[in-house]
């Protein structure tokens, strides 16, 4: 199953999104119909510019299912501007995604890294840690090595 918190930059998205009807602002538009221009991807506060694939509408018809490229998911930023090209269907929304670099599953580094935790099939867990000299410094100034 695929993380989704938070988004990481330039890996594809899916999210959902409803949208108010214009007709009664206190209902979610049924079956939203979407059109080119009607859905804009920003990167970074750049260039608006038409969203790869149009979001769909599926069993529950309140929701629009909006996927994101690799691509348009290459910032920081991501904005998207849904704004109904024909202007009588549905209100403007505008959603903005803050990715990261990496999310949670990105942690699991390899054992041989020295940043990281083995563990085995049967769960036991074999830290990966690398001996430590160190010094303690006593209170006239002398120093005693020690080994953690």
């Amino acid at each position: 199953m695929t993380t989704y918190v938070t988004p990481k930059s330039g890996v594809a998205f899916e999210c959902y999104v409803s949208l108010i009807s214009q007709a009664n602002t206190k209902i979610f538009q049924v079956s939203p119909t979407f059109a080119a221009g009607d859905v804009k991807v920003s990167i970074d506060n750049g260039t608006s510019n038409n969203i790869t694939t149009l979001p769909v509408i599926g069993t529950n018809t309140m929701l629009a299912k909006v996927n994101l490229s690799a691509s348009e998911m290459t910032g920081a930023n991501i904005s998207v501007v849904f704004h109904d090209a024909a202007g009588t269907e549905w209100c403007d929304l505008m959603l903005n995604i803050a990715t990261s670099a990496r999310q949670i599953d990105d942690l699991a580094y390899p054992a041989t890294s020295g940043r990281s935790l083995a563990v085995d099939a049967s769960g036991i867990v074999d830290a990966n840690v690398e001996k430590i000299n160190a010094t303690t410094i006593t209170g006239d100034g002398s120093a005693t090595p020690f080994n953690v």
